[in-house]
């Protein structure tokens, strides 16, 4: 009987700190084990020194493919890399920082095998800083409320996928998109394992303020009508209520020769009328910037190099 291959995706980023726990902590996780596993860590144009790291291991473990990318794509465009390498017949994807445990792998594969299509870690809990737990919990909280009804409360970072799920996901004509989020959308068969997320202890952040900030905004913008949706009811209340005090200043005009209160209270419904106006059109130029970037079809990111030190069966396939 065939056994089960499992790849398991790593974006890199700047972890010289943490790539040699990781790998100590993923290899003892699949030590004799009834799957065999690849490890595709995916070099996302580090600064540090990473990649030598990342080299140094391959060289001792014939199951680590070092994917390089030519420059910083960030993390998801590093995934979609690391997925298109990938031949397992499931693929998990899961972060070089150990704020996600390595060793939750023998809790997917169970559940893989039981016949789950999709396996998400999803957090229970979190010992990030208390600021960054606060955007975390409220974004999500918007994210259900005007997006996505079902998504787990705290998100999440780490999941399994088979390999048709893989492969859908490959064929799809957005490219940039998030990956997570475009396949909890995909449907099929899923299930979640709650994990609380540890405090990072090593390196810094690939993920200051402004990147989460950016993938909001992505969330709410190419996964929900919702803001579109806003403009219009808006601008009809806006309309609506323009009309009634015009209506109000001809009926004191007529009715009482009162005129309006001159140009202070003009000037203020200009400035809040045009305020809204520049607000909606940032939303619409970002729908419009979506639709042109995907109608380029440029590639997300660049493969420099790959190495591996081996070759059997399974890479027989590239």
């Amino acid at each position: 009987m065939t056994r089960p291959f499992i790849s398991v995706v790593v974006p890199v980023f700047n972890e010289e700190a943490n790539i040699g726990n990781f790998y100590a902590r993923l290899a003892a996780a699949v030590a004799d084990k009834a799957y065999d596993v690849e490890i595709i860590m995916v070099n996302d144009g580090s600064k540090d020194s990473s990649l030598a790291l990342l080299k140094a291991l391959a060289e001792g473990d014939p199951r680590i493919i070092v994917v390089n990318l030519s420059r910083n794509f960030g993390s998801y465009a590093a995934i979609n890399a690391g997925w298109q390498i990938a031949k397992g017949d499931a693929v998990m994807s899961i972060s070089a920082d150990l704020q996600d445990p390595p060793e939750i792998i023998n809790e997917f594969v169970p559940q893989w095998q039981a016949g789950n299509d999709i396996v998400w870690g999803v957090r229970s809990g979190r010992d990030d800083p208390y600021f960054k737990a606060l955007f975390a919990r409220l974004f999500y909280s918007l994210v259900r409320k005007i997006a996505l009804p079902d998504f787990p409360e705290d998100g999440m970072d780490i999941g399994l996928f088979s390999r048709h799920i893989i492969d859908k996901y490959l064929l799809l004509k957005e490219k940039n998109g998030i990956p997570f989020v475009t396949i909890y959308t995909m449907g099929f068969r899923q299930a979640r394992i709650p994990y609380r997320r540890m405090a990072r202890t090593a390196g810094k952040s690939g993920w200051p303020f402004w990147k989460r900030l950016r993938f909001a905004i992505d969330v709410l913008v190419d996964y929900s009508y919702t803001p579109i949706r806003l403009i219009t009811f808006t601008g009809t209340i806006i309309a609506a209520l323009s009309f009634l005090y015009g209506a109000l200043l001809i009926m004191l005009k007529l009715f009482f020769n009162k005129a309006g209160d001159g140009w202070t209270s003009l000037a203020t419904m200009i400035a809040f009328i045009g305020g809204v106006q520049m607000i909606f059109l940032g939303v619409i130029v970002e729908y419009l910037w979506r639709t042109s970037r995907n109608a380029k079809s440029q590639p997300t990111f660049y493969i420099m190099d790959v190495i591996r030190n081996h070759h059997d069966e399974h890479q027989a396939k590239l």
